[in-house]
């Protein structure tokens, strides 16, 4: 049995880099995952390698409308969350200056 056997986490930003080896770490203990992204491309790969046990949909971290869907995706869809992992952000590059 695995750490998050029967538990359910949203992980945003989840369709690369830290977020997805989580989901994939989340999965192997047992939990199913709801992951979003923004790129079609990389939701498409995402849910591939995931497979039954993760959604993958996209989603906006930005947009307070897209939020709102999310979460009415997440009652709808398991009823309630165990995990919450906030991986999503916006930022921008700027150089630093003296």
């Amino acid at each position: 049995m695995g750490r998050f056997e029967g538990k359910t986490a949203l992980i945003t930003g989840g369709t690369t880099g830290i977020g997805f080896a989580t989901a994939k770490l989340f999965i192997n203990e047992g939990a199913r995952v709801i992951v979003t992204g923004r790129a079609a491309a990389t939701i498409k790969s995402a849910q591939a390698e995931l497979g039954e046990n993760a959604i993958v949909i996209r989603s906006e971290a930005t947009s307070f409308t897209e939020m709102d869907a999310l979460v009415a995706k997440v009652k709808e869809t398991f009823g309630k969350l165990d995990v919450l992992f906030v991986n999503a952000g916006y930022g921008q590059w700027v150089p630093l200056s003296k």
